[in-house]
């Protein structure tokens, strides 16, 4: 989880997107709030990045006579760790993290892998490992822990991509004026894909740490962004099925009436299934020499949302300590939508 502070502004750009993501509908926007103070201004675009599959690997597009049957949706979710120092001094335990999100996506039969804080090499890698086609979006350029780009990213062996789009967080004011330096620029991507459980909308983000407060708001700037994930991906589905993953770093939301600085916004309570069951951070935590310390996982950060409908699969987060390897946990659920 990469804890590097950013400056902040006025909430900005909200119309120029809306033009590229479309507007949902009344009944589709009921379950995400509002959002305020829109303010019409130029805003740079990250860049991404697309590989396709090897040919005759990725799975043809279903006919439409399958395409609403009822089957599973085995989704997949992991920090491969790229943002964090210690994994930056120890090499091997991102290795180790990409080996991982290899051999579970394979044994399991992942249809989507959403991969935060991925090197474009790691990236790659999996990829060609996996036979799947895949995009990544630029969190950073040219970040010098990977050598190269790095961002996040979603690889998916069971959809064929029909479209997708990837921007940057208007709370995050470096990033609305393109210039993060060599911190990281807040984004989110999202896929539309064709499915043999029909039309999806598959998304990954990477949001901000801390407790600043957005401008004009009680919200932190990484609650406000919440927000944005859930207001944005869910317009740009228009009415597709949705999947919302990623490392959130916020808490569940503990339905109290009050909203805690490190909670989840209310708006993730309203027609979504989470499939991540339990704690997902921290597998590990570095000591004064960035040498990885066993430690057990005691909050949740990582999601796997989806719409609530039909039936979910819970299976409990898998923490590797021998070898270590992120200091997140592989995350991963099963969605009859």
């Amino acid at each position: 989880m990469r804890r590097r502070s950013v400056a902040i502004a006025m909430l900005a750009g909200m119309v120029a997107w809306l033009g590229v993501f479309g507007v949902a509908s009344a009944s589709e926007t009921s379950a995400v709030p509002r959002m305020s103070q829109i303010v019409t201004t130029p805003h740079p675009t990250p860049k991404v990045h697309s590989v396709p599959a090897p040919p005759g690997r990725q799975r043809t597009a279903p006919p439409g006579a399958l395409s609403s049957q009822q089957v599973g949706v085995k989704i997949h979710h992991y920090n491969l760790c790229a943002g964090n120092d210690a994994c930056v001094a120890h090499p091997e335990l991102v290795d180790h993290a990409r080996n991982l999100a290899a051999y579970f996506m394979t044994v399991d039969g992942g249809w989507f892998l959403s991969l935060n804080e991925v090197c474009k090499s790691d990236f790659d890698d999996l990829a060609k490992r996996l036979n799947s086609a895949g995009t990544m979006v630029y969190a950073l350029n040219d970040s010098s822990d990977c050598d190269g780009p790095y961002g996040s990213a979603i690889l998916h062996p069971g959809g064929i991509r029909e479209g997708g789009e990837a921007l940057f967080f208007p709370t995050q004011e470096a990033a609305r004026v393109g210039d993060c330096g060599d911190e990281e620029c807040r984004a989110m991507l999202c896929l539309r894909l064709g499915t043999y459980a029909g039309p999806m909308s598959v998304c990954t983000a990477h949001l901000e740490t801390g407790t600043e407060r957005a401008p004009g708001s009680d919200l932190t700037i990484g609650q406000a962004q919440a927000n944005e994930y859930l207001w944005i991906a869910t317009g740009y589905a228009a009415g597709r099925k949705r999947v919302l993953a990623g490392d959130l770093n916020l808490v569940p939301n503990n339905r109290d009436g009050q909203l805690e600085v490190d909670e989840l916004p209310d708006s993730y309570n309203q027609g979504l299934w989470d499939l991540v069951s339990g704690n997902t951070y921290p597998n590990w935590e570095p000591d004064s020499n960035d040498n990885p310390v066993r430690r057990t996982p005691h909050s949740k950060i990582d999601y796997i949302w989806v719409d609530a409908q039909n039936l979910a699969i819970r299976p409990r987060p898998f923490c590797e300590n021998n070898p270590f390897s992120s200091d997140h946990c592989y995350t991963s659920g099963e969605w009859v939508p």
